[in-house]
């Protein structure tokens, strides 16, 4: 056989060439010829035995192989042959092939790889049952390579089990197989793009096979991955991109993406895609469902798959060989798509129209375009063996060939030659295809298409005029075109560095897209009025290009995208005529028509490339950034939107235009201030915004403003805003508290604490985070008051009471020193004192700061000044309690504190404010009287005895706190004790006038140094809370706070807190004080006491004694009775009224309410109804008629008549009193009255009585030595004292009052108050001692000289003194014989007895107000006692028995 063998091989090559030319070639199931015919009637006459002689020549292969016929002809001819019109031949080829891959492992890689390019070149799309088949025996070929190397794999264990371990080795190399699994994997891509299942089905067991021959055959990993991998890890994230399109069920997604793979998406046929509703998917997905009508969603699996970062990434190779077979197959495939192509022109009654092919047509140009690489840098050239052939010829059968050979290596430029002029296709199947395809160019090739585009691009911009069909066609063309911009610029094509889209050192547009972009611009200005479906399409359309391409540049690299500002801004606004309610023109969301209409993707398309173009570097108009500029109302508005994807575009636009534009300090500060003022949606996005960026950059900002911000969104209600500010709060302490950590000192014996590391993360909340800040960093108290005095003024309720809340322990720090200079001498005893008050303080206090020396008259004045502004503005809301804590720890603190906010409050009270001041700092004393019961009480009642006057007189000035009191008010000396005068910053006496500027603009170790350089009234809403830019204070501020440090830590003694660099937030308390060009009523010390008394008393939780005051009280609203000010006398009223409620009998407490509601609103006017007649008529007439008749006062309420008053009262029984009394007031003696008939009749009296004072206000003089007032105070006075000297605390109410009033009529510097108080002692009867006697007559001595018109009437007042108690020691001489006589005769009687024993006592110890007899006797004088007058006649009358008293005496 030897010697025949080789001639019987040639022989064979030579039939087998014969017969494939006969009986082979002419005979595949894919040639015209033989299409539509059956095999038996093919097969006959002289071709039966040539075709079984076919059948014997391929039946003897392998054993026999031809010689002369290369391998790859014989492999072609056997893969042929499987394609033939005999079955029995095709499966004697296919037997013989997988011969070859079982038995000849040379052989395997070169049969798979020619099997693979027959299937490209012959089996063509036309016959998809013979491509089926053709798939299937392609997987049995590889299986059966698979099953070969597991039984080589079998026999190798074996044998390494008797060689002990000895190491296998396969018979061929292992590196060349990777190449030919790259063929087959490129084969099956292209397999991939068919458009039914069960073929894409195919496609993924020759994937899977090829994984699991690469498992058996144990090859070690490469560079690349298996494509199967590959796209099995990524079809989860691929359903998720589009599934929500679809009504197909998510839980599978949701619960177990690993059950999602290739296959899964190979097979799906859910519900069509939605293409009108959705908004937000991105370009790829919302075209490709558009274009696609929703029909087929695996297109959109193939043309993710093929995302530069996903197969090309990962499988090159594999990608370069799927580029050339989808390119034969496109090439292959386009006469059947082509409606000009001549073999459609002759298929007019074909059965299968183009149409069929449409879609795999689409496929194959999407899997190009993506895949599309040189020649050059094809990958297929790693292998010799696996390389394809140099040509795929198309057969001659074929009947349609664009060109006679189809060029191996394909390169772009011939894609796109032969591509883009079908864009001027009347199909819009192809058309819209071509979109697809085209908007999958891949960035190597990007430049080839720019290239062959834009003749097509100078076309549809060209604006010539035309008609209808002409324009019809140019606008198809420009929807086109700007699609497939759009999607090249959603895959990050434009973008790359590889495909000049931008240029790589300027990193600005290509010239051709931004004369594109420039031109479609102006095309679609000139026809923004028009409002067609195409003209929407592509202002859509041209909206998502601009954003994808400024989205897929890096944040800092955009500046230059579109080198001209001026194209920017005209983008933006031509964007914002498309964003419907989100354009920067129209009205904000609230006044919107229809607000909670959803947004269209027109809108959002429109809204989304506004922000990308606003946030492509620096903002291009610095106008929109001003303080009012119209971006902040535009944020806001898209902030606002209850559409969750609208809130998060904001969201990132915020932060990108804070990371973009640091140097605009404006931005910031609205920013910070809508983290306060916006909504929860507003303030949540700021503040997460501003989060990002200081997490992204090391970005610039105020600490305070920082500290404080993070401060007050930790006590946010949402979790997340707490989690974003605490992590915010963590990582900025490095940056933020540097300064302290730096300067450190080591010293056990420190007056501060050292700095600890911040409370681990949500550890602790806002509360106590505040607090371990403000112990740790004590010089950020002033700031971070400033700061919050800012906000307050801005933010919605629960954000005030949240910032109060926090600012208590800072509140700790807070020393207040007298706004003057502190003397230069300082008496021991004094220091002493204060040392061993500030110890027994220490001792309830929490503060922190030991010892003296942290405040200063600035920050005194600056926070008196903003917590009072802080009480009045929002006191009537629910943060009341908040603001009592705040003022309590405030005066908690230091000893002093509480007395200088209550001389403060007393300057403030002296003052006409608009609106009045006057129920806040009523409110801020009852606060401060809870706390501090005692320490104010104390003060209060030492007010009480003061009749000095404060002065209304106020100024507006240019520095801060923009007001001054001119004021003769002196308040004692805080520090030493004495009654030196001082006057606070806001209180200042004329005399001080020339060194207030000095004082309050004085440099303060350098912290005041920029005080007036601004004015911080916060009139812009912008400002900041410490004024000047981030920049300037990042500079001031840090070397501030580390030298008070410093200093602090080097002397270890207190230095006063630093003040915010350039002059803090000064709230606007300036605003309830207008200027006054004239001086006002002028208040006294005692009337302010009094009116800050009123409230206190009845207050719930100070608990006092008030008898032991009682006599003071008294005094003081009797001298406020006639007081010009309307506050003074109805609080005189108010506070009488407090008295009789708190001190009253227990057992009326119904009748007294019953009392106070009828009476509530008798002096307010009745507009709907008409008030009743009074019910009640009381007289204040005695029997004697001593008290003169009411004349109505000037003050009282003109709207009212005196007819119309509930209740009136009649003071005089003349003409004009009402004659029929009911009720008598002082009567006889009448000891059986009941003591609560008098409180409830004398309450009554108080509050029916028409508005005004109740007597007229005016002194004795001597010309008019009788006034009637005089005579009415004191028949009132007598019936007050004989209700309260019967209650629980009117113990020796007569004598202490008469104690009080005469010690202020002798030394008080008013005069009216002084003749008021001779009055009121004079009505109470009590005798004069020795030393009062002596008073009274130095008193006399000293001015009696005087021959001015007031010395005059003070003389007069004493000289009626003395003469009341020359009659006051007359009876009391004829009491005491009366009552000697009585006890001689009934001695039995202890009352008598007790009263001997009393007027035993001298004349300056007599009391009589200790027996009822004695309170009888009081009265009785009262009805028989004559006028205070000096009438000559009556002292005539009196001689002898003042004569019989002198000689007693």
């Amino acid at each position: 056989m030897s010697v025949y063998h080789p001639q019987v091989r040639k022989a064979l090559d030579s039939i087998l060439r014969h017969l494939d030319k006969e009986v082979g070639r002419p005979m595949c199931m894919t040639s015209v010829q033989m299409s539509n015919k059956e095999p038996e009637d093919m097969i006959t006459g002289e071709r039966k035995p040539k075709i079984d002689l076919f059948r014997t020549c391929i039946a003897a292969i392998p054993r026999l192989i031809p010689d002369g016929m290369s391998r790859a002809d014989l492999i072609e001819l056997l893969a042929r042959l499987t394609i033939h019109m005999d079955e029995e031949l095709r499966g004697l080829a296919f037997n013989t092939l997988q011969a070859l891959m079982l038995d000849f492992p040379d052989w395997r890689e070169d049969v798979l790889s020619g099997f693979v390019y027959f299937i490209v070149r012959e089996v063509t799309d036309v016959h998809p049952t013979l491509l089926d088949n053709a798939v299937k025996m392609l997987v049995q070929l590889i299986n059966q390579w698979k099953q070969a190397a597991q039984m080589h794999n079998k026999n190798t264990d074996s044998q390494r089990g008797l060689a002990n371990g000895g190491s296998h080795t396969l018979p061929l190399e292992r590196s060349p197989f990777s190449n030919v699994f790259h063929v087959v994997e490129g084969f099956a891509l292209v397999i991939l793009c068919n458009s039914r299942s069960s073929t894409r089905r195919l496609a993924v067991n020759v994937l899977r096979e090829i994984r699991t021959l690469y498992t058996v055959l144990e090859l070690p990993k490469c560079d690349e991955e298996l494509a199967i991998d590959v796209m099995d890890r990524l079809s989860p994230s691929v359903l998720e991109s589009f599934i929500h399109l679809t009504g197909a069920d998510q839980t599978t997604l949701l619960y177990c993406p690993n059950s999602i793979d290739l296959q899964t998406l190979a097979e799906w046929s859910s519900s069509p895609i939605s293409h009108q509703f959705d908004v937000v998917s991105p370009s790829h997905i919302w075209i490709f469902a558009h274009v696609t009508q929703g029909l087929d969603p695996w297109i959109i699996s193939l043309s993710s798959f093929m995302k530069q970062d996903n197969l090309p990434k990962y499988c090159p190779t594999a990608v370069s060989y799927a580029w050339m077979f989808s390119y034969t197959r496109l090439q292959l495939l386009s006469p059947q798509v082509d409606i000009n192509s001549p073999i459609n022109a002759k298929k007019v009654t074909a059965v299968i129209g183009s149409d069929s092919y449409i879609g795999l047509w689409r496929n194959y140009l999407i899997l190009c375009c993506s895949a599309a690489t040189s020649s050059s840098s094809s990958a297929s050239t790693g292998s010799v063996r696996c390389s394809p052939p140099e040509t795929l010829a198309s057969t001659p059968d074929s009947g349609y060939s664009i060109d006679p050979k189809i060029i191996g290596n394909p390169s772009p430029s011939s894609l796109f030659k032969h591509i883009v002029p079908m864009m001027r296709s009347e199909s819009m199947e192809i058309t819209e295809s071509l979109v697809l395809g085209l908007g999958r160019t891949n960035p190597g090739a990007f430049r080839e298409l720019i290239e062959e585009l834009h003749p097509i691009i100078k076309e549809a911009l060209d604006r010539r005029p035309e008609n209808m069909k002409r324009r019809r066609r140019r606008d198809i063309l420009r929807v086109q075109l700007v699609r497939i911009f759009e999607l090249l610029a959603d895959a990050g094509v434009i973008s790359h560095s590889a495909s000049g889209g931008l240029d790589n050192e300027t990193h600005s547009l290509n010239n051709t897209l931004l004369e594109y972009v420039d031109l479609t611009r102006q095309l679609l200005e000139a026809e923004n009025e028009k409002d067609s479906d195409t003209l929407k399409d592509i202002r859509c359309h041209f909206s998502a290009l601009v954003a994808n391409i400024i989205q897929n540049v890096p944040v800092h690299q955009r500046r230059s995208i579109f080198p001209q500002q001026s194209l920017r801004h005209s983008l933006f606004m031509l964007f914002s005529h498309w964003a419907g309610p989100f354009s920067i023109m129209f009205t904000p969301l609230d006044r919107y028509s229809d607000r909670n209409m959803q947004i269209n993707r027109h809108q959002y398309c429109a809204l989304k490339a506004m922000s990308a173009v606003l946030c492509c570097g620096p903002v291009a108009d610095n106008v929109g950034l001003s303080p009012d500029g119209y971006l902040y109302k535009w944020l806001d508005n898209i902030l606002d939107s209850q559409d969750k994807k609208v809130h998060q575009l904001g969201c990132e636009a915020v932060m990108l235009l804070l990371e973009l534009n640091p140097d605009q300090s404006n931005l910031m500060y609205w920013a910070v201030d809508r983290c306060y003022t916006g909504s929860k949606r507003v303030a949540s996005g700021c503040f997460k915004a501003i989060a990002s960026v200081f997490q992204n950059r090391d970005y610039q900002c105020d600490t305070v403003t920082l500290l404080n911000l993070i401060l007050f969104k930790a006590a946010d209600s949402a979790r997340d805003i707490y989690e974003v500010a605490m992590q915010l709060l963590q990582i900025l302490e490095p940056k933020m508290f540097r300064y302290a950590h730096k300067l450190e000192v080591h010293r056990t014996d420190g007056i501060l604490s050292h700095p600890s590391p911040l409370p681990h993360l949500y550890s602790v909340s806002y509360y106590q985070l505040s607090e371990e800040l403000a112990r740790t960093y004590p010089e950020l108290t002033l700031p971070i008051f400033s700061e919050i005095s800012q906000r307050i003024q801005t933010a919605h309720p629960a954000g005030r009471q949240v910032m109060l809340h926090y600012l208590l322990p800072w509140m700790n720090n807070i020393e207040l020193v007298d706004l003057k200079p502190l003397p230069t001498v300082r008496r021991h005893e004094d220091d002493v004192d204060e040392s061993l008050q500030d110890r027994d303080v220490m001792v309830n206090s929490r503060r922190w700061l030991r010892g003296e020396g942290w405040g200063s008259p600035q920050a005194t004045a600056m926070v008196l000044n903003n917590l009072l502004y802080m009480t009045a503005k929002y006191g009537d809301e629910v943060a009341w309690s908040e603001i009592e804590n705040v003022w309590t720890t405030l005066a908690d603190g230091w000893p002093k504190n509480l007395k200088i906010i209550l001389h403060f409050l007393i300057s403030i009270c002296g003052v006409n404010s608009e609106p009045s001041l006057l129920p806040y700092v009523k409110k801020v004393i009852v606060y401060l009287g809870r706390d501090k019961t005692m320490q104010l009480l104390e003060e209060l009642v030492s007010e009480l005895q003061l009749t000095d006057p404060v002065s209304s007189g106020v100024t507006h000035m240019d520095n801060p706190p923009y007001y001054r009191i001119t004021s003769s008010y002196k308040i004692p000396s805080v520090t030493s004790g004495t009654t030196s005068s001082s006057n606070t910053m806001v209180a200042q006496t004329d005399s001080n006038l020339d060194n207030k500027h000095t004082r309050d603009g004085a440099d303060d170790n350098g912290l005041n140094s920029n005080l007036n350089r601004q004015h911080h009234r916060l009139e812009s809403r912008y400002s900041s809370s410490s004024g000047g830019s981030y920049e300037e204070e990042k500079s001031d501020a840090m070397p501030l706070f580390s030298n008070w440090r410093l200093k602090v830590m080097e002397y270890n003694r207190g230095e006063p807190l630093p003040f915010p660099p350039s002059g803090g937030c000064w709230s606007p308390l300036v605003d309830y004080l207008p200027e006054t060009t004239s001086p006002g009523t002028c208040l006294h010390r005692c009337n302010i006491a009094v009116i800050l008394l009123t409230d206190l008393i009845i207050d719930h939780s100070v608990k006092v004694e008030w008898g032991g005051y009682l006599h003071l009280l008294l005094h003081a609203i009797f001298i406020g009775f006639d007081h010009y000010h309307p506050e003074v006398y109805e609080h005189c009223k108010r506070l009488l009224l407090h008295l009789l409620i708190v001190l009253g009998p227990n057992s009326s407490v119904q009748s007294v309410a019953s009392i106070l509601l009828r009476n509530r609103e008798c002096n307010e006017p009745r507009v709907l109804t008409v008030k009743s007649n009074a019910h009640l008529e009381y007289s204040f007439t005695g029997i004697n008629d001593f008290i003169p008749e009411y004349q109505p006062s000037p003050m009282t309420d003109s709207g009212l008549s005196s007819s119309s008053t509930s209740s009136s009262i009649s003071l005089g029984n003349t003409s004009t009193a009402v004659p029929h009394l009911q009720t008598t007031i002082l009567n006889e003696v009448d000891l059986s009255v009941e003591q609560d008939e008098k409180v409830k009749t004398l309450i009554e009296f108080i509050t029916s009585r028409k508005r005004g004072p109740l007597w007229n206000h005016e002194d004795v003089s001597a010309k008019n030595p009788s006034i009637k007032s005089a005579e009415q105070l004191t028949a009132f006075l007598k019936h007050v004292v004989s209700v309260f000297k019967h209650c629980r605390s009117g113990f020796q109410l007569e004598h202490h009052l008469s104690e009080v009033a005469l010690q202020t009529a002798l030394s008080c510097s008013s005069r009216h108050y002084a003749g008021r108080s001779f009055q009121i002692f004079r009505a109470l009867k009590q005798p004069l001692s020795a030393q009062t006697l002596s008073d009274v007559l130095s008193r006399l001595v000293e001015t009696v000289g005087d021959a001015g018109e007031e010395a005059q009437g003070f003389v007069i007042e004493l000289l009626l003194t003395l003469e009341s108690a020359i009659d006051t020691l007359s009876e009391t001489m004829k009491h005491y014989d009366l009552l000697s006589a009585l006890a001689h005769t009934s001695y039995q009687e202890p009352m008598m007895g007790n009263k001997n024993a009393a007027n035993r006592k001298s004349t300056g110890q007599l009391n009589l107000s200790t027996s009822p007899l004695s309170s009888g006797n009081f009265m009785t004088y009262c009805n028989n006692a004559r006028s205070n007058s000096l009438r000559l006649s009556l002292m005539v009358d009196r001689r002898l028995d003042r004569r019989e008293v002198t000689h007693w005496i």
